[in-house]
């Protein structure tokens, strides 16, 4: 129960932080959190501060879920969360500073009069094998991300148009993620429109081959600009039409990261050694 000792430390929490790290300016804003830039006093390391306002949280205990399990991770193509704060008004997660902005601004932003918004074939072969490492990494822990999409992945720094690689991309929100090992089923119907599997659509009970699937959404938009084409049953389908321009390696690796059965997806791991993502 609340106790004023409990008070007063949940206060103090707040205060280390503010005596940790010098908070700077606002980096972005969503429904429920504002992040800010910010600077480890003792360090000089600059990080970010995600600031989550109790009020506005509907599900207390999605929360705590979502920062338990981003706690659990650790991988060059997560997110970071160093560490979490706590007083009566709000949680404040210290997570490493990505200065590169997401994956779906950054398509977005390539789109213009002369060109279709894809990225060339290599470049997008290169992200999404961060994205596969990202998620194998996830599924040996046993995590389901359950909400892959552009949005969720973070540039740790601006891509440099004429470097060699596509920059360094981290897996991001924990929101709906979910611990499904072994032969545990889930069954909450959750994600994003156009990169959700299709047995989620059709509220049936799923596993972390959901994930294989939006794998294979993430890479046909960086291919050909285009998320899939909705089908009538309100799942997704590859666009033989956009996919035409790609090469039969790509094509391939899309047609079987989206396989309508998810005992035909291949597993995160059997992914890592796919010739195409050597």
């Amino acid at each position: 129960g609340f106790s004023r000792s409990n008070f007063v430390k949940e206060r103090r929490c707040a205060e280390e932080l503010r005596d940790k790290y010098e908070i700077g300016e606002l980096l972005g804003t969503g429904a429920t959190a504002h992040v800010y830039r910010a600077v480890n006093n003792r360090t000089g390391q600059p990080v970010a501060v995600k600031v989550i306002c109790k009020r506005n949280v509907t599900n207390q205990q999605m929360l705590k879920n979502e920062i338990q399990i981003h706690k659990a991770t650790d991988h060059p193509n997560v997110l970071r969360l160093m560490e979490t704060f706590e007083d009566d008004c709000s949680h404040y997660l210290v997570t490493e500073l990505c200065e590169g902005g997401d994956l779906w601004r950054h398509l977005v932003c390539s789109i213009d009069e002369f060109s279709s918004g894809q990225m060339s074939e290599h470049t997008a072969m290169q992200l999404i094998r961060q994205v596969v490492n990202s998620v194998m990494y996830l599924h040996s822990r046993g995590i389901a991300h359950r909400d892959l999409k552009p949005e969720n992945f973070l540039f740790r720094s601006v891509p440099d148009k004429d470097a060699q690689g596509a920059g360094v991309i981290k897996l991001t929100d924990f929101g709906v993620s979910a611990y499904c090992r072994g032969r545990h089923r889930l069954t909450r119907t959750v994600g994003t429109q156009r990169f959700m599997a299709p047995e989620i659509i059709k509220n049936r009970p799923y596993d972390e081959k959901a994930d294989i699937f939006s794998i294979g959404c993430i890479l046909h938009m960086l291919l050909t600009g285009h998320p899939p084409k909705p089908k009538d049953d309100g799942s997704y389908a590859v666009s033989k039409i956009r996919l035409q321009f790609v090469s039969n390696q790509a094509r391939d690796l899309v047609h079987k990261l989206m396989q309508e059965n998810p005992v035909d997806r291949p597993s995160a791991e059997e992914l890592t050694r796919l010739p195409q993502l050597q």
